[in-house]
């Protein structure tokens, strides 16, 4: 005989501070007005930094839910940091990318917007965007059991996102270029080299142009190619980082 999984609810950290837990029911809404919880069930709340917990209902009201902590514990995250820089594609694309990329692990995600982008924001929108997909992420997190699903930043310009870029231990660009190195041999000629982060940056249709490849040649990115196909680019982005998954054992 098995039993269900206990409802998953993501608690802003702000909100574990506070014995026995309390949520308004703007917040719970979703546990009170579509899970139907009553006092007695258990919920796993998480804080999306990895911290879990095992909670059980104490009262359901008109004033929320209040939870008591029945156990806690902190969710180390596993392998190196991958962070996935996307020129945006239409938006249910990248609604997409967000959903998969939160469910292999992916630490960050960067919407760019590159010269071929179709899409274009101005600042409001692109506030009000990121607040969606970091919403599609959290969403996503609960769902897959993800203790620490990505950060959502805000769209900018793919050369500001290049400017102001990090130092990465591997840095990759998916290229539809010639010169571009297949994606098994780099992580194959890598072998067990360390490697605690990583950048994943994937183009739009038609790829990046030649001086949008040449800025992150320049910051040390190996351009690679992701096979014989042609992909498209919420498939390029899914792919790239499902092979890091693997290789860097993010999901083991």
């Amino acid at each position: 005989m098995t039993t269900s999984r206990p409802y998953r609810f993501f608690l802003p950290s702000e909100h574990w501070v506070k014995i026995p837990l309390r949520i308004s029911r703007r917040e719970a809404r979703h546990l009170v007005d579509v899970l139907r919880v009553q006092c007695g069930d258990r919920v796993e709340l998480f804080d999306a930094a990895g911290k879990q917990a095992q909670a059980r209902v104490q009262s359901v009201g008109r004033e929320g839910v209040s939870l008591e902590i029945e156990s806690e514990r902190v969710i180390e995250r596993r392998g190196p940091i991958i962070s996935l820089v996307q020129a945006m594609p239409k938006s249910q694309k990248m609604e997409l990318i967000i959903q998969k990329a939160t469910e292999l692990g992916t630490a960050a995600i960067y919407p760019v917007r590159s010269e071929r982008c179709v899409v274009r924001l101005d600042a409001q929108q692109a506030v009000e965007r990121a607040g969606r997909w970091q919403r599609i992420a959290l969403e996503a997190a609960t769902q897959c059991g993800n203790a620490w699903p990505p950060v959502v930043h805000a769209p900018v310009a793919y050369s500001d996102w290049c400017e102001q870029a990090r130092a990465c231990d591997l840095m990759l660009l998916g290229s539809m270029e010639a010169g571009a190195v297949p994606l098994r041999k780099v992580m194959t000629e890598r072998g067990e080299r360390p490697c605690d982060s990583v950048i994943l940056l994937i183009g739009p249709e038609g790829d990046f142009t030649a001086g949008e490849t040449k800025q992150a040649l320049g910051l040390g990115a190996i351009a690679v190619d992701f096979g014989a196909l042609t992909l498209r680019s919420e498939t390029a982005a899914i792919y790239g980082l499902s092979v890091l998954a693997y290789e860097l054992g993010t999901l083991n």
